[in-house]
């Protein structure tokens, strides 16, 4: 074997991001080695990083990723150490990364992803709310009235201020009326819209239900795609 053939531990493909999840990463959930509270839902709409395009695009479909550890991307099971604390039952996105090369991740990373659909039986009730959740507030109209508030056009900032509530008072119903934890609403409703709008350049701060703190500020990094590293 070639020496740059072999894993050096660096640790450089999981600060980039946790991975998503597959149809084959289905059991790892349904037997608790990932807890809901270890995911995150993107929404179809949400930019991020395509790496087999090397672009930040709006998502066609929705996908399921390991969160990061704390604000950052870095995937919560990396340890400062560079090992990682599910190897044994890691993710198929992470058997298939070899950094020196990445062919066989690239020819499953986009197929076969873990859905919400997936996750959650319809008995739960809980795919009746992410559909209401979905038709009311999808993320396309999140990404169409922040780029028109980032310019300043029209009645944007208030609509999306509307858009922001409904967002945070399902969240909060979820929690105090169905007994959802906390860490879950990302993988149930995805990230809260407020979080994701700073990556557009823009920023509001919830005073109350009828009164948002605007701030436009550069765009920050795009980083929720998992990032494919090429030496």
């Amino acid at each position: 074997m070639d020496a740059m053939d072999s894993c050096k531990r660096c640790g450089t493909c999981c600060r980039k991001g946790g991975p998503s999840l597959h149809a084959q990463d289905h059991a790892l959930v349904e037997k608790g080695l990932l807890n809901r509270s270890d995911l995150v839902t993107l929404r179809k709409g949400e930019l991020a990083f395509d790496p087999i395009q090397d672009q930040v695009l709006p998502l066609g479909n929705e996908l399921i990723k390991i969160k990061g550890q704390g604000k950052s991307w870095v995937c919560r099971f990396l340890e400062p150490t560079h090992s990682c604390r599910i190897y044994d039952c890691r993710p198929v996105e992470c058997q298939a990364l070899l950094c020196w090369n990445t062919e066989q991740l690239e020819a499953v990373y986009d197929k076969d992803r873990l859905t919400r659909a997936d996750l959650f039986a319809p008995e739960s009730g809980l795919p009746a709310i992410i559909e209401e959740h979905e038709t009311k507030c999808p993320y396309s109209k999140v990404l169409e009235l922040a780029e028109q508030a980032v310019a300043g056009k029209g009645n944007s900032i208030k609509e999306l201020a509307a858009l922001a509530e409904y967002d945070r008072s399902l969240r909060a119903l979820l929690v105090q009326k169905a007994g959802a934890m906390i860490s879950e609403l990302d993988l149930i409703l995805g990230r809260d819209v407020l979080a994701t709008l700073p990556a557009l350049g823009l920023t509001l701060v919830r005073k109350d239900s009828k009164t948002y703190q605007v701030i436009r500020s550069k765009k920050q990094g795009m980083g929720p795609g998992r990032a494919l590293w090429k030496p």
